[in-house]
């Protein structure tokens, strides 16, 4: 008896392997929720208590619950996923910062120990600095639904616009516009937040989001650093290349990564006396004019050094000094981060911590363009103990590999199925 043989069919592509599969959101809504509302909590109330509107006690008790649910939730994550964890978002980024920070408190430690025969944890307090915007941002970029990610960023745009509101209602007008000068960097609208407000706009400018992108911009220009007033229009004129998901050129992040940890001597080199002797003399240029006082507190910061017991001691001191003497906060802290870093932990501080952030820009060409950025504003001015900022661009940095990780799944899912159709038609 023979058999039968099978009846023709279409033929089916071979199935797309599970890796190229997106992962099933093991994730439930309430936890994806809970965490979206203690970061809209954290968000508002900064900006509110910012403008003197809420006390500090609950900013900080908010801030706190959302890096305690963060550190409990990642810790989940890493048992539940011990076997897949090459699979978390941001998870290199966050090892390498964590790394960073690591061989920087072990030089502070060092330092300190040799200076004063003790150990605190004064350098703990800066690291913390790095390492709590990066957490949360590991803990969002694994915890939100696709849904969800843009509304991470559309909350750090609404805070900021809550903070004009509050900060500047009153001074709100057009002929307040016309007062926006970018050769005195003065403004009405003023704020350190142009930092923040420009990674915003990146992130929407990467997502194409232009009319979210262009409020940001303008808010950006408003509030006058001149870096991020350049940059924020210059975005949206390249938006169209910026938004290419190609990872960023390891000959430039190389090159970032040797002007970033040679910036010190550099900055040294231009407040040098002959240095600025020579500019007074031939160009009849004033260095402490140009840096907006800038090296006046550097000459001060260099009669300090010795007193400097590792990571984050040498502001403090400033600050002590300055109101001792003139009674005031003012402009009392180095205005160059980078110097500061290697006047506290020598050259292996600075080393790894720029190179850490340069790593972080290795993703796609915004990415490395934010981290230039921000290496720029680290050598030129303080960015370091900017809280918000590190949220801001830390999380901007993750919701990025994210999207391109979930743009990468879906061309291998239309490839896949795309493969299968012309399989079938044949």
């Amino acid at each position: 008896m023979t058999r039968s043989l099978p009846l023709p069919g279409p033929v089916v592509a071979d199935p797309v392997p599970l890796a190229a599969q997106p992962r099933r959101a093991t994730t439930g809504r309430a936890v994806q929720w809970t965490f979206l509302a203690l970061f809209t909590l954290y968000a508002f109330l900064h900006v509110i208590y910012m403008t003197g509107y809420a006390p500090k006690g609950l900013y900080y008790a908010a801030f706190g619950l959302l890096l305690v649910a963060s550190a409990a939730r990642i810790a989940w994550l890493v048992v539940t996923r011990w076997h897949s964890l090459g699979e978390l978002h941001f998870l290199r980024s966050f090892s390498v910062l964590a790394g960073a920070s690591a061989v920087i408190m072990i030089v502070s430690w060092i330092r300190e120990y040799s200076a004063t025969e003790t150990l605190t944890w004064t350098g703990a307090g800066q690291v913390f600095f790095i390492l709590g915007p990066a957490l949360i941002a590991l803990c969002v970029v694994n915890t939100a639904s696709t849904k969800q990610l843009d509304g991470y960023a559309i909350i750090l745009l609404a805070r900021y616009a809550v903070y004009f509101v509050l900060a500047f209602s009153t001074d709100f007008s057009l002929a307040s516009l016309t007062e926006v000068s970018w050769s005195s960097s003065s403004s009405p609208f003023e704020s350190s937040f142009a930092h923040d407000l420009l990674i915003v706009e990146a992130y929407f400018v990467f997502r194409n989001r232009k009319a979210l992108a262009l409020v940001a911009a303008g808010m950006t220009m408003l509030s006058l650093k001149r870096a991020s007033f350049v940059l924020a229009p210059a975005m949206i004129v390249a938006s169209r290349w910026l938004r290419s998901a190609k990872p960023a050129s390891r000959r430039y992040l190389y090159a970032l990564a040797a002007v970033g940890v040679a910036s010190p001597f550099m900055v040294k080199y231009v407040y040098s006396q002959g240095f600025v002797e020579m500019a007074s003399e031939r160009f009849g240029i004033d260095i402490n004019t140009v840096t907006t006082g800038r090296w006046e507190i550097y000459q001060i910061a260099t009669g300090l050094l010795p007193q400097t017991t590792g990571f984050g001691s040498l502001n403090p001191l400033l600050t002590n000094l300055v109101d001792s003497h003139f009674g005031t906060y003012w402009n009392s802290q180095l205005h160059n981060d980078t110097l500061r870093v290697y006047m506290e932990v020598g050259f292996i501080g600075i080393a790894v911590y720029v190179c850490a952030l340069v790593y972080l820009g290795r993703s796609s060409r915004m990415a490395s363009l934010l981290i230039t950025y921000t290496v720029f504003v680290l050598i030129t001015s303080r960015l370091i103990t900017h809280t918000s900022y590190w949220v801001a661009l830390f999380l901007v940095l993750a919701l990025i590999e994210r999207w391109i990780h979930e743009r990468a799944v879906a061309a291998r899912l239309e490839e896949g199925s795309d493969v299968g159709r012309e399989v079938a038609e044949r």
